[in-house]
């Protein structure tokens, strides 16, 4: 696991005087990962050296079980407790602080997300704006919408 780690964050344990441990299970359906993950007390930090160049890093949709985070990066903060769920975009830096912690997540490779009709309906009559190159924001329902195609 310590490699798998290593190469999205480095790792400090919190507490636990046998180190950072973690448990995880991931199967894999085309080019998506799904994956349920445990964790021991820790801090996170994923600096530029890591962050994959040319649109090769991905996006997660986390959903936090059990425990806490508490994740900075340059554009906000986020605080995570059970019931959360949150899109994090991993090709930005961040820094975090966890209790010991079970999620449940998808990784999306970042070329996978391609914008979706967000009103079925009526999709000429309601162009948009789009917010992002990500998702499709429908103005007359405010409805968000994101494809990530077929596996």
């Amino acid at each position: 696991m310590a490699a798998v780690t290593a190469s999205l964050y480095q790792t400090w344990p919190r507490g636990a005087p046998e180190g950072f441990r973690a448990e995880a299970a991931g199967y894999k359906v085309g080019e998506l990962l799904f994956n349920q993950v445990q964790f021991t007390p820790a801090r996170f930090l994923r600096g530029p050296e890591l962050l994959a160049a040319e649109g090769r890093d991905f996006l997660s949709l986390q959903a936090q079980l059990a425990g806490k985070e508490r994740l900075s990066m340059a554009h906000g903060h986020v605080r995570l407790i059970p019931g959360h769920i949150c899109l994090r975009d991993w090709a930005y830096a961040f820094e975090s602080e966890a209790t010991a912690m079970r999620l449940n997540a998808i990784m999306i490779p970042r070329h996978r997300p391609r914008p979706a009709p967000a009103c079925r309906s009526a999709p000429r009559s309601c162009p948009g704006p789009w917010p992002s190159p990500m998702a499709g924001c429908c103005r007359c329902c405010r409805r968000v919408s994101v494809a990530v195609g077929t596996l």
